[in-house]
């Protein structure tokens, strides 16, 4: 199996005026995710000057010493994350061949939810505030289109999935991967295989190498080879919406002696609010011989059951 069999979707034919055209797009990405559990997109809205801004801007923020990163450090996941985050011991060691980092950014604006968390902003880039909101926004729009045609796949009105996500506490997660020493031993994992709680998660196609997809007959599908201006992938909310119709693909980030180098790479994971009802889409359980998989839960209690660790919970 190889890469070029995940199908690109197009934004515009999902959008389009002509039901049939409308039909067969929407009908390619079920069936996509159903297979693979990504996709790469096309004829998207994303600002690729503003993308590269961000990612400089972010690049530079990472190339500061480590105590001026602290600065506006959140070392725990136990909370909704915003601002600098490592993942590696305590203290840091920038050294450590395992160390990686990241900057975590949550909506841009007051939402009505009661979980709102407001974002740390570094006050050495000015710009970054307005640059990294307006790339939040463009995702997300991205996301609501890709969304409309899943709720329109099963028979449900385009809006009613983002009746879900709307006020939901999305994460945009900017990660960097240092560079490797030139003596480790390759593939190095610099991730581990895992899968992502969320509905969706989506991300530009920007230095992407070292991320692979474990594909349907075994074999792994190297991210940056999938053709698309950005990639979604099923998280584990909408597999479980869709029955197990849609597969939520384990993923890992790996080196190679051709990816030694510093990365950024910018998933945005698209989340429900907590109050919001996970329940089967009535045609995904006629699609399994009536039959229903999981009983309906809400976000907040399947969150406590995957992630128990977590205090807000």
């Amino acid at each position: 199996m190889s890469y070029k069999n995940i199908p690109q979707i197009s934004l515009k034919n999902i959008q389009s005026h002509d039901p049939q055209t409308q039909k067969n797009e929407i009908d390619l990405l079920a069936n996509g995710l159903a297979r693979f559990g990504v996709l790469g997109i096309k004829d998207t809205s994303l600002d690729k000057k503003l993308l590269a801004t961000v990612n400089s801007q972010v690049k530079k923020f990472f190339s500061f010493p480590i105590d001026q990163k602290c600065m506006y450090l959140n070392q725990t996941l136990s909370e909704t994350p915003r601002g600098y985050f490592y993942f590696s011991a305590t203290p840091p060691n920038v050294n450590d061949v395992g160390f990686k980092e990241a900057y975590h950014i949550g909506r841009p604006y007051h939402c009505e939810s009661p979980t709102h968390i407001p974002n740390i902003w570094p006050e050495e880039l000015p710009k970054l505030e307005q640059d990294a909101c307006a790339l939040f926004n463009q995702l997300e729009n991205i996301s609501d289109i890709f969304l409309s045609a899943v709720s329109m796949y099963f028979g449900e009105d385009p809006n009613y999935i983002q009746q879900l996500t709307k006020n939901g506490d999305c994460l945009f997660r900017i990660l960097n991967y240092p560079e490797l020493p030139k003596n480790i031993q390759h593939p190095y994992l610099r991730t581990g295989i895992h899968e992502d709680l969320s509905v969706i998660t989506i991300m530009p196609k920007s230095e992407l190498a070292g991320l692979e997809y474990f594909g349907p007959y075994g074999d792994w599908l190297k991210a940056e080879e999938i053709e698309g201006e950005v990639l979604i992938s099923a998280g584990e909310f909408l597999t479980r919406m869709s029955n197990d119709f849609f597969k939520c693909p384990s993923h890992r980030v790996v080196s190679s002696p051709k990816i030694t180098s510093s990365r950024v790479t910018m998933p945005m994971f698209i989340i429900p609010r907590l109050d919001a009802p996970i329940k089967i889409f009535p045609k995904a359980i006629e699609m399994a011989n009536n039959i229903a998989k999981y009983p309906e839960i809400d976000t907040l209690d399947y969150l406590k059951l995957r992630v128990p660790e977590l205090p807000r919970y």
